[in-house]
Parts: C-alpha cells; structure tokens; sequence
C-alpha cells in the first residue's frame, strides 16, 4: 500500500468534501472540470473515498474459494457495474474467510472523468466501511456523516450489519433515533449471532452534546459509549491502515506503467519479425527431430502395453481366489462387530426397546450405523434414571460415537403400575 495521497475526495449521497493530507477542509466542489481544476493542484494525487448513492457492499463469511469463484459472486452482484472483491481470512468466520464484494454507483465515472480533467493521478477508490474494520472480537460503530448516520456492527473482519439512520440537527433527536435503532438491531445481532454482544459503541464524527445524549442512552442499553475521532481523521487513518478493496477500474490505473508495457510489447514484437526466417530453419529441423521421437516413444508404448496386458492377465488368475477370501473374511468382521453392538443394545437395563435398525455405513472402513426406539420405566424415582443408566452403558461400546438424544418425552401414568416413563430415539455410528 502506497502513502496516503495528498488529497482526498470523500463522494457523499449529495455533495463531496475535498481533505489535505492532514485531513483540513478544502472545499466541496461538484462532479465537473472547473470546479474540481480549482480546487486542486496540477498532477495532483488523490484517492476518493466512497459514500454515496448506489455503493453497495456486502460481506459474507465463506470458506476458501478460488479466484473464479470470486470473480462469479462478483459478476452476480455487480453485474457491468465497476466492482471489486477481497477474500479475508478470519478465525470467527463460519468457513475461516469472509468474502467482500463491493459495486461502485454510477456517479463514480462522472467524477473520474472530471478528476481526469484536471490532470490528476487517481491513486484508489475505496468504499467508507473498510476504514472501521477493527480486530478479533465484536465492534459497534456510529459514524455521523453530513446529513446522515451509519451504524455499522463487524465480528473480526467480516461486516455483520449495517444500518442507516437520518441525521437530525437536535442532538436529542438523534439519542432518540439511534436508541430505537440499537434496541431493535441488538437482540437480532445476539440472536442470529451467539456469542456476538458488542459492549462499546464507538461515535465517530460526535460533537459534545451528541456525545453527551448517546452516552446517557448508552447506560439504558448497557453499552459504554465512547466518543471517536473526528471523521476526515477516521477515515484517512482506517484506509490508509486496512486498504485492499479498490474500485478503481483497470483503465484508470498506473497509465505511465502501461504505456512503457505497450512500447515494450512493440519492440518484441519487430525483434520477431526480423528473426523470423532463421527461426523457421530451426523449428522444422526440430520438426524432424521431433517426429522420430514421436515414432521411437509409440514403439516403446506398445511394447509396455503388451507387457502390461500380460502381466495383469496373470494377476487376475493369481489373485482372484485372495479376493474371494478378503471378502469371506470382511463379512465374518461384519457380522461380529453386528452381534456386539447388538448385545450391547438388547442387553441394556431398564429399557424396552420398540425398534432397532443397524446398517452398514458405506465406505472402505467396517462401521454400523443404528437408530434406536424404546421407552424406559420406573416403578418408583425418574424414568429418565433407567434412560441415562441405559445410555452409558451404550456409550461403553468400543468405539461407540453417540448422536444426541432426540424426540425424549416424559410421561407420567397414573393409572399404571409403570408410574412414569420415557420414551426416547436415539442413534450413533461404532466400528
């Protein structure tokens, strides 16, 4: 990743914020040639920061995927609209990855002709989110744009939600509608996600008074509400350190570099020319040669083939018998491995078994997968004490890989010897 560039354009839903290096205001100039040419510098460098209508960015956690399966999520998200994507490793992803897709708006092509105008080098195009990407654990962020709010939830790497908000001009209103927002998105994210429960909500761009009211909204939701940096700071600082997913299209990119690229292509290309006579000499002698290489290695091949038809006529007569008899000996296994497992189901105490079902897994490997129905009783105490006693002798079988118990229900009758019963299905794969 290169320097920060000297100026920044932050492209907004309705206007755009042009920053030094250092972050100062320089102006908001329009999507045009001349007000751009007077705001900034010949050959200046600048890289736009991506707010505005129609940027669409999604993550999603996945497993590793190769680069034409991240090139499809991208066509079918972005279609011919510029886009960009960026597979991530993160431990506290689902599949070890989180893939990021990001497709660029329309407007992004009028300000790159008009920054194109001005003679300036574009350095990268980058959607506002991965500015905030934090590290291991879960991130609340509220960042307060001009004229909007986003509040954006990441576990790790991976953006988990995202949520708009308007902006109004009271700071109480806006205590107001970010704690509506939170106390409907935080169960959700709890809730969807076990174990996610952000604990600090990050303000970033909050003036004092907004920073007051959401710290008191703060204490009613349980979330200790810090005031961030101010946003041109965040947002240089965030992109500069996490990068990565670039929109700029192709074309637009190190135009020295590949201009010296088609020069050098040129030259290689009349170096051929001039040599071509002598290397045809060359290749149709290699030809030749070639040829009887060609004719020697068939020769050989058929010689092996012979061989090796021969050879494997012998081994089906010579090993037809041992398989015979590896098979003999496999199902002898089999129905020994049946009859243990069948003793240790039958032989259990306290159970009456409704329906028992043992096959045999596929696979080179000798396992039995069973499923078991029954019901188990108790004169006197809990039923479910003849169940557990009845399990943990199951589960004593060598080998034995339990599924979790499932359907148990617990029934008492009264008008029965059996005072209670339990009646219960369970299953589990043992070699």
């Amino acid at each position: 990743m290169s320097a920060v560039p000297g100026f920044t354009l932050l492209v907004l839903e309705r206007e755009a914020l042009l920053w030094d290096e250092a972050g100062a205001l320089l102006g908001r100039p329009g999507p045009d040639g001349p007000s751009l040419r007077a705001a900034l510098p010949p050959r200046a460098r600048v890289q736009l920061i991506l707010a505005g209508p129609g940027l669409e960015v999604r993550c999603q956690e996945t497993p590793a995927l190769g680069r034409r399966e991240q090139l499809e999520a991208r066509r079918l998200m972005a279609g011919t609209a510029p886009a960009a994507h960026l597979l991530e490793p993160e431990p506290q992803a689902g599949g070890g990855h989180v893939l990021w897709l990001a497709a660029a708006g329309p407007d992004l092509a009028g300000w790159l002709c008009a920054l194109r105008q001005t003679g300036a080098r574009l350095a990268r195009a980058v959607p506002w989110q991965r500015a905030f990407l934090g590290g291991p654990g879960c991130a609340l962020h509220l960042v307060l744009f001009p004229g909007s709010a986003q509040l954006l939830v990441f576990r790790g790497r991976g953006l988990v939600c995202q949520r708009p908000l308007p902006l109004p001009g009271d700071a109480r209103e806006l205590g107001r509608l970010v704690a509506e927002e939170l106390a409907r998105l935080l169960p959700f994210i709890r809730h969807r996600h076990r174990g996610l429960a952000p604990g600090t909500l990050l303000a970033t761009g909050a003036s004092e008074p907004q920073a007051r009211e959401l710290a008191c909204l703060g204490r009613d939701l349980g979330l200790e509400v810090v005031r961030g940096p101010e946003l041109p700071a965040a947002l240089l600082a965030g992109i500069e350190r996490q990068g990565g997913l670039d929109l700029l299209p192709e074309a637009w990119r190190c135009t020295p570099l590949r201009r010296a690229c088609r020069t050098a292509v040129r030259a290689a290309a009349l170096a051929l020319a001039l040599a071509l006579p002598g290397t045809q000499i060359l290749l149709r002698r290699q030809e030749a040669a070639l040829e009887r290489e060609v004719r020697r290695a068939e020769a050989a091949r058929e010689t092996r083939e012979a061989l090796a038809r021969e050879a494997d006529a012998a081994a089906r007569q010579r090993f037809g018998l041992l398989r015979v008899r590896r098979a003999e000996a496999r199902q002898l296994r089999a129905a020994g491995q049946i009859e243990r497992l069948g003793r240790r189901i039958f032989l259990g105490p306290g159970v009456e078994l409704k329906r028992v079902e043992i096959l045999q897994a596929p696979g080179e490997d000798l396992r039995h997968r069973f499923t078991v129905e029954g019901e188990a009783s108790a004169r006197q105490g809990l039923s479910t004490g003849a169940l557990a006693a009845w399990y943990e002798h199951l589960a004593g079988h060598p080998g034995m890989a339990l599924d979790p118990l499932g359907e148990v229900r617990v029934v008492d009758r009264e008008q029965e010897p059996r005072q209670a019963v339990t009646r219960f299905k369970c299953g589990g794969l043992t070699p």
